[in-house]
């Protein structure tokens, strides 16, 4: 599958964005925390599909690898996870970022439980202004018991390098857009390019809709590898608390699991 085609699709899921139109307080992502500020976020992930991805854009959940357009099934995937995302200023200009979960689930092949992906890094905020922001992010992280990419399997690989450039532009009340490109060398599995994007809007009742795009290929030769999730979410500030529940899905790739499910989370500003 070409580059060509993955922009594509990866722009007509930002369009799906942009129809509802482009947080409260933008503190997180490409935005530093605040010298002595900490911000968690504990997050609730499911996902489950009983199929891979061939085409560009699935004509229906039950497309596999095979010919484009045709049913093949294959074993039932299932990963559940819950997360804590640690994000602490230490100067305005660096902010030092930790996440670590606990999986279970199937990946067709086996079952796992236990620990799983566990990250530690730092991001260094290199330009603001009112409402504009460029960051870069390096850090490091080990695979634990769970997946660890978007098409493997569980337990393989044995960790990964990350660097991220992050660049956001908030306005209005409750707008933003953040876009974070980023180049992960993997070690034990093929390196991958990374492209995300997140649009943010009002929403009725003091709320806010989110839609989040993440998107990643393979730096492998043979068969393209690629794949673009998208979260829809909907959530609403609550003095320092953050409420966050949506939907997850996979709108495009190839050669990946054809996942689906929720999404929820809760954040702490401190």
């Amino acid at each position: 599958m070409t580059m060509r085609r993955m922009a594509r699709a990866w722009l007509s899921a930002v369009a799906a964005g942009l129809a509802l139109g482009i947080a409260s307080q933008v503190a997180a992502g490409a935005w530093p925390q605040d010298p002595g500020a900490t911000l968690l976020i504990l997050k609730y992930e499911q996902e489950e599909g009983t199929a891979a991805l061939s085409t560009v854009v699935p004509a229906s959940p039950t497309l596999s690898i095979g010919t484009p357009g045709r049913a093949s099934p294959v074993e039932p995937v299932r990963d559940q996870s819950l997360g804590l995302l640690v994000e602490h200023g230490f100067t305005p200009w660096i902010t030092g970022v930790a996440h670590l979960s606990y999986t279970t689930g199937d990946d067709g092949f086996s079952r796992f439980s236990g620990i799983g992906p566990t990250s530690v890094g730092v991001r260094l905020n290199l330009w603001r202004k009112p409402g504009l922001s460029l960051a870069l992010y390096g850090g490091g992280q080990e695979p634990g018991q769970g997946l660890d990419t978007a098409y493997g399997r569980a337990r393989q690989g044995n960790g990964d390098i990350e660097g991220r450039i992050l660049f956001g532009w908030s306005w209005g009340r409750r707008h933003y857009v953040e876009m974070q490109l980023a180049q992960v060398q993997r070690f034990g599995m093929p390196n991958e390019l990374r492209l995300d994007a997140t649009i943010a809007r009002p929403a009725p009742f003091g709320c806010q809709w989110v839609l989040q795009s993440f998107s990643g290929k393979t730096e492998a030769s043979g068969p393209s590898v690629w794949w673009i999730k998208q979260d829809t979410l909907i959530q609403r500030d609550l003095g320092p608390w953050t409420v966050q529940a949506g939907w997850r899905y996979t709108p495009a790739g190839a050669r990946v699991p054809f996942t689906t499910g929720p999404v929820v989370a809760l954040w702490r500003r401190m």
